[in-house]
């Protein structure tokens, strides 16, 4: 009987794994991106318009989509001001999806020196552009960032962007059952009952 309950053991926490690799809310996507402007460096100027990258998770099996983690390491986002004192500095913005200049969307959002983590989430998308909701239909998210402040004021803004990771968070798809599995439930089954007709 030993061997029939080690079979029936085997068979149970093999199906438990399969079965609890589903529905789970993880990190599905993670992807770092190294941006590059025309001129093949990592600094971008706002009248050159050059800044546009994109993550494709349309690969990723996934059930449904919690939130977008996107994480930007800049510099030189608030260093140059106007020509005389007093003047705006610069005013980089992100934007994504279609957002637009002045809009309300919560993508609509200041960047500021250093590495910094932004969370999109579909309640707090409430802005003209739903980012989160087409993101997660389309499993694309597309970036580019805005110098908002007058150009007047601040001659020649540019930002240098070192990174951008995007985190994807939410429920994979369920993994299929082999083909085999109950094929091989259905004779450990057999088994157990042979020995116990034998014992009887």
């Amino acid at each position: 009987m030993k061997l029939g309950n080690t079979y029936l053991a085997a068979g149970a926490v093999a199906f438990s794994l399969l079965a609890g690799s589903a529905g789970a809310a993880t990190l599905i996507y993670d992807q770092s991106l190294t941006p590059s402007s025309g001129s093949s460096s990592t600094t971008f100027y706002d009248d050159d318009n050059d800044f546009s990258e994109f993550w494709d998770f349309s690969g990723v099996s996934y059930t449904s989509i919690d939130r977008f983690e996107l994480t930007l390491e800049v510099s030189g986002a608030k260093d140059e001001g106007g020509p005389f004192w007093g003047r705006p500095k610069e005013d980089w913005r992100i934007r994504a999806q279609g957002s637009s200049s002045g809009s309300s969307d919560d993508l609509f959002a200041a960047i500021g020196d250093g590495t910094n983590t932004y969370t999109i989430d579909m309640a707090s998308d409430g802005g003209g552009v739903d980012v989160f909701a087409h993101s997660v239909a389309t499993g694309r998210f597309d970036l580019w960032l805005a110098e908002e402040s007058a150009d007047w004021l601040v001659p020649n803004p540019s930002i240098t962007v070192s990174s951008a990771r995007l985190k994807v968070f939410g429920d994979m798809a369920p993994v299929p059952l082999p083909a085999g599995l109950p094929l091989l439930a259905g004779a450990l089954g057999g088994l157990v009952l042979m020995r116990r007709r034998k014992r009887s």
